[in-house]
C-alpha cells in the first residue's frame, strides 16, 4: 500500500533549484493598471520593462519598450526564484517567437513578484558555468 501511495500522490515540493536566479534578478517598475501605465510611459525616460501585478503582487502582464520606442504587452512567463537557470531558459525558448526573448518574471513561493530576469543574463551565466 505504501508503494502505491508513493506513486499515486504527487511530490509535495519541487526539486531544489541551483539558487542562481536570486543573483540575476533585476528590479523593475510595477503597476496595478496597464491602461494607466500606458498613458504615462510614452513621456518617461529610464523605463524599459514594466510589470503589471494583481492585488497579491502576482505578475500577469509585462510591458517592454521595443526598438521603435513603442510599448508592447505580453503575458508573463513567471519562474520561481529557485528554478534552475537551465530550466528557466528552456521555458523561455518554448514561448512563441514574438515573446521568446522578453524578460521573465521572477516570483517567490507565494507567486509574488520579485523582479525580472533578462534572457541575456541567464544565457551569459550558462555560458560562463560550462
Amino acid at each position: 500500500a505504501a508503494a502505491q501511495a508513493h506513486h499515486a500522490l504527487p511530490r509535495d515540493r519541487a526539486p531544489a533549484g541551483d539558487g542562481v536566479l536570486r543573483d540575476l534578478v533585476r528590479r523593475a517598475y510595477t503597476t496595478d493598471d496597464v491602461g494607466d501605465a500606458r498613458s504615462v510611459l510614452a513621456e518617461t525616460v529610464g523605463y524599459e520593462v514594466v510589470v503589471a501585478v494583481d492585488e497579491h503582487r502576482r505578475p500577469h502582464t509585462v510591458l517592454v519598450k521595443d526598438d521603435h520606442g513603442r510599448w508592447q504587452s505580453s503575458d508573463v512567463l513567471a519562474v520561481h526564484v529557485d528554478t534552475p537557470v537551465g530550466d528557466a531558459v528552456a521555458r523561455a525558448m518554448a514561448r512563441p517567437r514574438s515573446s521568446r526573448f522578453g524578460p521573465l518574471a521572477c516570483t517567490d513561493s507565494a507567486g509574488g513578484f520579485l523582479g525580472v530576469l533578462h534572457l541575456e543574463d541567464l544565457m551569459t551565466h550558462l555560458v560562463g558555468s560550462t
